[in-house]
Order: C-alpha cells, then sequence, then structure tokens
C-alpha cells in the first residue's frame, strides 16, 4: 500500500498502463482523513513509537474522589512554567522532585493570595509563602511520602518538561510533578497498588485473558527409541503412572501451555477419574521424570536416540484470573475431550489412536487403530 502525502491525488494513469490487470494498487491521502481534535490533558493516549503516554488514575483517597492523577511522558506541560509557584522536596530517600503549583489551587486552600511575581517579598519581608504553599499541597506530598523544604523564586532551569504528574480536579490542573523517571515510575506504581480504580480494570481484563493449554497422560516410561514405535500395533498396551486413592484412580499428566510465555514447559496435573465424572488437578510446579528412570535409559540408550512419546487426552483454558489462583491441588475444568479415547503423538504429530482400559487394577492405554 503506497500513502501520497499530497493535498491532491496522484495521477496513475501512465502507470496503471505498465501494470497487470490482476494487479490492485490502494492509494490513500493522507489529508483525505478526519480530522480529530485532541485534548492533551483529557485524554489516554499509548504510542509506544512515538514515545507518548498519558495515563489517567482517580486520586485514590475516598475524601479526594474528585481528583485526578495524570502521568505525562512525552507531551511538554500545558501550563507555562513561569505563571507557576515552584518548591523542591524530597522523599524519606532524600529523592528531589519538584512540585509546581496554580497560585489559584494555594488560595483555594489557604486563602492567601501569592503569584510568583510577589514571591520577591520572601526575601524582603517575613512572609511564610513557603507555609501557604507547603499548606495547600500537604495531603498530597504526604501521601507521596515527599517533604516540601526550599520554596523557589522562579522555575529551575534543569526541569524535564515532558515527564511529569499532574493533579487535575474538575477539569482544572492544580499542580504538576517533576522528578527523575526512575522516581516518577515509583510514584506510579505506589498510586496504582492503592487505587480501587486501576484494581478493578485488573480484575476486568482478567477475567477476559485466557491461556489455552493441551492436557497429555504420562506413560511409565515416557521416552521411546524409534523401533518400539514403529513396532506398536493394534492391541498393545501402553502402561500409564496412576494410582488408586479415596477420589477414585488417579492418572499422572501435564499440561502445556499454548503459548510460549511461560518459562516452565510441563506442569504436572492429575487426571481424577471415578463412575461420576472427570476431575483435573493441579499438581506440583516442578514436573520431571524420576532421577532413577532416566539413569536407567540413558544407560541403555543414547539420548539422541529417544523420542518423547505423549498421551493427548483434550484441551482446557484458565482465565488469567483464574491462573493466578492456581495452586497445588486446585481443580481444573477439562474443557474438551474425548475420554476414554485418546491420541498417541510424537513431536506433535497423531500416530495412534488408543483407549483407555482397567488391567489387573491398572490402567492402560490399549493401541486401536494407527494413524497415516
Amino acid at each position: 500500500m503506497e500513502v501520497g502525502m499530497d493535498n491532491e491525488q496522484p495521477d496513475l494513469s501512465d502507470d496503471l498502463e505498465e501494470i497487470p490487470e490482476e494487479a490492485q494498487i490502494n492509494v490513500w491521502n493522507v489529508w483525505d482523513l478526519r480530522r480529530v481534535r485532541y485534548e492533551p490533558a483529557h485524554s489516554v493516549v499509548l504510542a509506544r513509537s512515538f514515545g507518548w503516554f498519558q495515563r489517567i488514575l482517580p486520586f485514590p483517597q475516598e475524601e479526594e474522589s474528585g481528583y485526578r492523577l495524570r502521568f505525562t511522558t512525552g507531551f511538554e506541560c500545558p501550563d507555562p512554567l513561569a505563571s507557576l509557584l515552584w518548591v523542591k522536596a524530597y522523599n524519606y530517600e532524600r529523592q528531589m522532585a519538584y512540585i509546581a503549583v496554580d497560585p489559584a489551587f494555594v488560595y483555594s486552600k489557604s486563602g492567601c493570595l501569592v503569584q510568583p511575581s510577589t514571591l520577591q517579598w520572601a526575601q524582603e519581608a517575613e512572609v511564610p509563602f513557603l507555609e501557604f504553599i507547603s499548606a495547600a499541597v500537604y495531603e498530597f506530598s504526604c501521601h507521596w511520602e515527599f517533604s516540601v523544604e526550599e520554596l523557589l523564586l522562579e522555575p529551575p532551569q534543569n526541569v524535564q518538561s515532558t515527564h511529569f504528574i499532574s493533579l487535575d480536579y474538575e477539569g482544572e490542573t492544580r499542580l504538576h510533578v517533576f522528578a527523575a523517571p526512575e522516581v516518577l515510575t515509583q510514584l506510579e506504581i505506589s498510586q496504582k497498588n492503592y487505587s480501587q480504580h486501576h484494581l478493578s480494570r485488573i480484575e476486568s481484563i482478567a477475567s477476559r485473558i485466557a491461556y489455552g493449554m493441551r492436557v497429555f497422560l504420562r506413560t511409565v516410561k515416557p521416552r521411546w527409541t524409534e523401533p518400539e514405535i514403529a513396532a506398536l500395533c493394534e492391541g498393545d498396551l501402553l502402561a500409564l503412572q496412576n494410582f488408586n486413592s479415596e477420589q477414585g484412580c488417579q492418572i499422572r499428566g501435564y499440561i502445556r501451555f499454548l503459548t510460549e510465555t511461560f518459562k516452565k514447559r510441563k506442569y504436572e496435573v492429575f487426571l481424577n477419574m471415578n463412575n461420576d465424572d472427570t476431575r483435573l488437578h493441579m499438581g506440583a510446579e516442578d514436573f520431571s521424570a524420576s532421577k532413577a528412570e532416566t539413569d536407567k535409559q540413558e544407560t541403555q540408550v543414547a539420548p539422541h536416540e529417544l523420542i518423547d512419546f505423549e498421551i493427548y487426552a483434550g484441551t482446557t483454558k484458565l482465565y488469567l484470573d483464574e491462573l493466578s489462583a492456581v495452586q497445588e491441588g486446585t481443580l481444573i475444568e477439562l474443557r474438551e475431550h474425548s475420554l476414554p479415547l485418546v491420541t498417541l503423538n510424537v513431536m506433535g504429530t497423531p500416530i495412534l489412536e488408543g483407549e483407555l482400559v482397567v488391567f489387573q487394577n491398572q490402567i492402560f492405554v490399549q493401541v486401536t487403530r494407527r494413524l497415516g
């Protein structure tokens, strides 16, 4: 797709004669796109490639529910810096931040009219301007664990005006906080931890993001050689790792997530089968074959000649909020399966079909058909 940047549509009449008839060209004129009015102080902006970010959170205190916190990166501060009142503050780690306050906000909180032009009186007369400004921002600086210590007569020269936190109230900006990026990031994280609005959005998203997974049953002999797999035929029995308990017969298996975002490849599960239903329970997180079993196989056959033999039992999925609560013993719904029928896979390819059978109080997979 070619995008034309001129105001007029380009003339392609000469070029079209040289293009085959089956080819298709889409030409857009950028200036024909609808113009969208942008309000930088009231919008959430996520443009990673441009370095533009703006996130809005309600202030966590219930009594200050009308306030909003705006975390901005990549946009210039909308207020003229010289029209604000500047103080220097430090947190308990002695990390510095500049707080720029709207004079109208100081007046609404303290009843004292303080303007940048009148700050020179702080030197010529004993006027406690710093106390007035500190009282206006006290509830917010305490929440952020900052202590106001110094009054600045003019805006600092080294302030980064494209990375800041703003406090808005009823559509008006009351103050800005300028600091190093790591300090602002720390403030944003602390605000999110206390924000019920943010937590409710996380819970809402977590209830919609699902992770699919496949369920496999574990054979007593998990790795096979190529001649052994080729020799399997109808009627052969493959022993499964299973045991009897008060809840019925349990078969050891594992789940594998369809996405590669998880650091572990396999997670242990137990398939509980009784006369009423079939249930899936989460096992230990560390899933691996026993050391004695591994050592025995490695002494008999070279490791590169062994093939993982998997018995596919079905699929299921967990939402993110459910996955966060999973622990050993958690019951997981087996959503799609055809048990007692199973599929025997080699490197993800189905080669055999089988059926779960009971023989001498043990559960086996009996091969019923070879595929392909």
